[in-house]
């Protein structure tokens, strides 16, 4: 059996005799006992080794001051009415103009004690550490002549040249307060070994655990695995906690650097307060290579009203379904049309927080990578958000599936009355009419997708637009590479709008964010934007029609971009294995390999 040990620290020089018959009684237990007083306690506490006590005995403000000093439980000593009675029955008491001074756990027991015996003659001051001396001298200029305590109210009375009489505690309290340190320290005892076991559980899981408080500081993290962006990772784990502070759950899945990770957030009480939860798990290689449905928080996109504005300006019609979204409890479909860069994504982001709902999950689906098996298998997941209701589904060049994926989605759609449930947006290029018109394009799907329509025109048909989107990459370039570049010199930004950006607002973005990054001055200076466009590897004019028309991006990794290619062309040989190996002078090994990489 375990031998507790107990630090006894006493208020006056009577207590430790008062006490040494009761510590007889516990020979299990081992006593240290001390006399001290609120400016010596501490020291005492710090002369022995870290850990050496499981619990501390003493009263009234010693005990206040070590609870705000240690973690050891501090078990404060009380007054019995007997106590209170013992000390003021003494001759002469009635007689007196007496005041009662200090803490709560003895003038508790004071106004019982005052009541019964209708004493009236008797003012009762409950007080903190801080306020005795005030309250005593107060006091005494008032015409009291006896204060009745603990300690520091006897030595401020003495002070005050009043008699101060002390309240002793008896052999009984002592006892009591013995009896719940033991308690005390087993159930600590008992907490410790417990918390070993769930530690040993946590450290052992293959999903990693983190408690989180609100400004994002990590409680307890098992560092099951790690995330090599790690920067990247805590700001999306704070993007959880606004939605967390509203709903009690929230689930989301997000594809950093190389890793495909799934995060559950649960708002818990921690310490009075509300911490978060996560749990984190790593998604299967094929998931994390691809990402091609990823569950998004749509807060982590952040869309300038300048932007917005500017879009808005280029394209009328954005502003009269902008305003069809706000209003609908349940949207209509949306489609948006456009070429490559021409900020489909950012549309859909922001008619995502135009809803009702616009914590919502944002789920969004890249259909040029996506396989009948990962959709299935998305569906089948029993924490699918899909499968509950209110998402916004963000479908992302949607003239990409394939046949057989196209049929997949529109039963889907149909029989779970997807468009009714969610929220779907969809953007595709142009190309999608010439699809429909050949039969490549299931009509029953676009039907489903297009209640309403957007088209976002390309950047050549507004020049004018490029002075302000040119300030807007260049105030959101600032803030992200931590530069301080003020604007541009004269003739830059003349120069950017004779350029034939064939990918649109994409290629604009990139390229002020190189500008930004290579700039030696407070200015972007016309020599530095002009060098930067003869090393550009911009595509020529007369490819544009090609890259617009598959719709495929080329700034991503060549193994995608290959994937991307290998997709476009067996759409375009309605999915001939064969006549595609012949049109990319490759085998029909060579493609499946590449597809399933």
């Amino acid at each position: 059996m375990k031998r507790f040990r107990i630090l006894i620290i006493a208020p006056y020089l009577s207590f430790q005799e008062t006490a040494a018959p009761v510590i007889q009684e516990f020979p299990t237990v081992d006593f240290e006992m001390h006399t001290g007083d609120e400016f010596t306690a501490i020291s005492i506490f710090n002369s022995y080794p870290p850990n050496a006590f499981d619990a501390i005995i003493t009263r009234g403000a010693i005990a206040a001051i070590l609870r705000q000093f240690t973690s050891v439980p501090v078990v404060e000593v009380d007054v019995s009415l007997l106590d209170i009675l013992r000390a003021i029955n003494q001759p002469g008491f009635s007689d007196q103009r007496v005041a009662v001074v200090g803490y709560s756990s003895i003038i508790n027991s004071v106004k019982k004690v005052f009541e019964v015996l209708q004493l009236k003659n008797t003012e009762i001051y409950e007080v903190r550490y801080a306020e005795v001396k005030e309250r005593v001298a107060e006091l005494a200029d008032r015409g009291f002549s006896l204060i009745i305590g603990d300690v520091p109210s006897v030595n401020a009375a003495m002070a005050n040249g009043l008699r101060g009489l002390l309240i002793l505690s008896s052999e009984d309290c002592i006892r009591q307060s013995v009896i719940a340190a033991i308690y005390y320290s087993e159930l600590m005892e008992k907490g410790q070994e417990i918390t070993q076991i769930f530690q040993t559980v946590i450290d052992n899981l293959k999903f990693r655990i983190i408690l989180m408080d609100q400004i994002g500081n990590v409680i307890v993290d098992n560092r099951a695995f790690e995330i090599t962006d790690h920067q990247t990772f805590k700001k999306e784990l704070l993007l959880f906690i606004p939605v967390l502070l509203q709903q009690s759950t929230d689930r989301g899945c997000k594809k950093i650097g190389t890793q495909g990770i799934e995060i559950i957030g649960k708002r818990v009480s921690y310490r009075n307060q509300d911490c978060f939860l996560f749990f984190i798990s790593l998604m299967h290689k094929g998931y994390a290579s691809q990402a091609d449905i990823t569950i998004e928080k749509p807060l982590s996109v952040t869309l300038s009203p300048e932007f917005i504005n500017t879009l808005q300006k280029n394209n009328p019609r954005v502003q009269a379904v902008a305003e069809i979204v706000t209003a609908s409890v349940s949207p209509p479909p949306v489609l948006i049309l456009g070429e490559y860069g021409t900020g489909k994504s950012s549309l859909a982001y922001y008619l995502h927080g135009l809803r009702k709902e616009p914590m919502a999950p944002f789920i969004f689906v890249r259909c040029n990578l996506l396989t009948r098996k990962r959709w299935n298998a998305f569906l089948d997941k029993t924490a699918s958000p899909l499968n509950e209701n209110g998402c916004t589904l963000y479908l992302e060049n949607i003239h990409l599936l394939p046949i057989e994926l196209q049929q997949e989605l529109s039963a889907y759609i149909v029989d779970s009355a997807a468009d009714q449930r969610h929220f779907i947006i969809a953007s595709a290029t142009n190309r999608i009419h010439h699809l429909l018109s050949n039969d490549q394009f299931l009509y029953p799907l676009y039907q489903k997708i297009s209640s309403l329509h957007v088209i976002l025109a390309p950047l050549r048909e507004f020049p004018d637009s490029i002075t302000d989107f040119s300030q807007i990459f260049l105030t959101a370039a600032n803030q992200e590479y931590q530069k301080s570049i003020r604007g541009f010199e004269e003739g830059v930004v003349a120069l950017l709008e004779q350029q034939h950006w064939n990918t649109n607002l994409s290629q604009l973005k990139t390229f002020i964010q190189q500008l930004v990054l290579t700039a030696q001055g407070a200015q972007i200076t016309l020599k530095e934007a002009q060098t930067l466009l003869l090393n550009d590897n911009t595509i020529p004019p007369e490819e544009t029609e090609y890259l617009n028309y598959s719709g495929i991006d080329i700034t991503k990794p060549l193994e995608e971009i290959e994937r991307d290619i290998i997709q476009h062309v067996l759409m375009e040989e309605n999915m001939n294995q064969s006549a595609a190996a012949r049109r990319l002078g490759i085998s029909r090994n060579t493609i499946w390999r590449k597809l399933h990489a």
